[in-house]
Order: C-alpha cells, then sequence, then structure tokens
C-alpha cells in the first residue's frame, strides 16, 4: 500500500570529522515525487549524463564529474536544485551536535545504541515530520525513506516498535510511519535532493555558505537541532512512565532484541 505522503532522507557528517551530524529530506505527496522524479531525471541526461547525483562527488570532482569544469558542474548543480524548488518540496533539518560527542563525551553518557548522532537523528527526524504535520491537521500515516545506512541504520530502525509503544493512542501514533524503509540513493531520486539538502547544511554548520545553498531560500524548512544543552538533557532525563500494558510490549520489543544480538 502506497501512502499519500512520502518523506525522503540522507544524512551528512561524522563524530570526530565535522562539527555536525545533518539529517536532511524532503516532504511531498506520491504525484509530487513522480513528477519530482520524471524531472530529475531529463537533468541528469543533459550532457554530459549522470547516472545519478552525490554531493561528495560533485564538490571534489571526482567519480561522476571526473573530468567536469567548475562551471558545467555548478550548472548542472543548478539545475538539479531548481528541480526541488519549482516541485514545492517541503525541507525537514534534524541536526545532531557531533562537536558534542567528541568534546564532552556525549557518548559515555547515553546508552547504546542511543548514543550515535545517527541514531538520535534517525528518530528527531520522523518525531520532526509527524509533529509539522499533526500542526496541519493531517491525520493519516505517511512513509519515511532512509538512505541505506549498514552500520546504523538496521540498529536505529530495529528500536523504531519502541517509539511506537510510547505513542500508542496518541495523535502523533496515529500518524508514525509503519516503520521505515531503507533505498539505495544511487537508485532513488528523492534521496538524492536529499543527499545535496544534507551536504549543503553541514558544510554550513562548518562555517561554510555554499552559493548552492542560496537556491533553497524560497524552499519551506523545517527543523531542529541537538546541541550540547539538549543532549545533556536527554541523557540526564527521568524515566518515562508506561502503562502496564505499554510496559508489557516494551519488555517483548527489549527481549527480541536481545535475541536479536545473541544471534
Amino acid at each position: 500500500m502506497v501512502l499519500a505522503l512520502q518523506v525522503y532522507v540522507d544524512e551528512s557528517g561524522e563524530v570526530g570529522q565535522s562539527r555536525a551530524f545533518i539529517m536532511a529530506g524532503f516532504l511531498a505527496s506520491v504525484d509530487t515525487w513522480n513528477r519530482f522524479g520524471k524531472e530529475w531525471h531529463r537533468v541528469l541526461g543533459i550532457r554530459p549524463q549522470l547516472s545519478y547525483l552525490k554531493m561528495y562527488e560533485a564538490f571534489h570532482q571526482i567519480g561522476q564529474f571526473s573530468g567536469w569544469t567548475e562551471k558545467a558542474r555548478d550548472d548542472r548543480l543548478r539545475e538539479l536544485a531548481d528541480v526541488a524548488v519549482n516541485c514545492k518540496l517541503k525541507e525537514f533539518v534534524c541536526g545532531v551536535s557531533a562537536q558534542a560527542f567528541k568534546n564532552f563525551d556525549i557518548k559515555s553518557l547515553l546508552p547504546a545504541p542511543a548514543n550515535s548522532p545517527y541514531f538520535l537523528g534517525f528518530h528527531k527526524m520522523i518525531r520532526t515530520v509527524a509533529g509539522y504535520l499533526l500542526s496541519v491537521e493531517h491525520k493519516e500515516r505517511f512513509e519515511i525513506f532512509f538512505d541505506v545506512h549498514k552500520i546504523f541504520g538496521y540498529r536505529a530502525k530495529k528500536y523504531y516498535p519502541l517509539v511506537q509503544i510510547l505513542e500508542k493512542n496518541t495523535p502523533m501514533g496515529a500518524i508514525l510511519p509503519i516503520e521505515p524503509i531503507f533505498r539505495d540513493d544511487k537508485e532513488t531520486y528523492p534521496l538524492q535532493i536529499a543527499d545535496m539538502a544534507a551536504w549543503l547544511v553541514r558544510d554550513k554548520c562548518e562555517g561554510n555558505e555554499h552559493w548552492l545553498l542560496q537556491r533553497f531560500e524560497n524552499v519551506e524548512l523545517y527543523g531542529d537541532f541537538l546541541g550540547l544543552p539538549e543532549l545533556m538533557n536527554i541523557a540526564n532525563s527521568e524515566p518515562i512512565e508506561l502503562t502496564s500494558e505499554q510496559q508489557y510490549e516494551w519488555q517483548e520489543v527489549i527481549d527480541s532484541l536481545h535475541l536479536d544480538i545473541r544471534d
């Protein structure tokens, strides 16, 4: 079953290498994504052709952009960015301070696997989108797609049922995705525009204002950032009180996770 609204999310940044870890994504209807895909495919096909877009390759002029002039690269990036703008996609950004993890050893204060920027950004993104949809009185479930992350993606998704238990019988619980889905960004056009956005926002957090970011000035933007104070609040927060039914369901999930770890 394909739901009416879909979000596509990619990430940029690493602890020890970046100031921030960024999750960025775009929300649109299925019809809009279909229109986006056709136009994105057209722009990729302009000679010299591209099979996909990765901002790392574009910025360093490697891979797909090997041998390109800066002007040719910039012209293509501008056209690709304009596809998102013209389709009136809604942008969501969730950032986590990677610097706080490095300088203040946040990792030791949080239980695994929640002690990684990816885990926090992954679940924060889902809740941020759900919160926005509730604010505009949207009452149906949405789908969310993430780029494949071989290390942290599986772990983050395995704990998603715990989020569903916490939100059971709440307005947010009624619209949360049935499950997060992973796709290969080389084969999924909407993840490629998410890659562009995540890279640009992460680069801005490094103190660089890439000219391409200006192309998104008219895109609706919603976001949140977990800096040191917010991360410390999470680490020091009191345990959530659960109903007896929630406690039973919670324990079932935890037990299944332990079995997975032993396997």
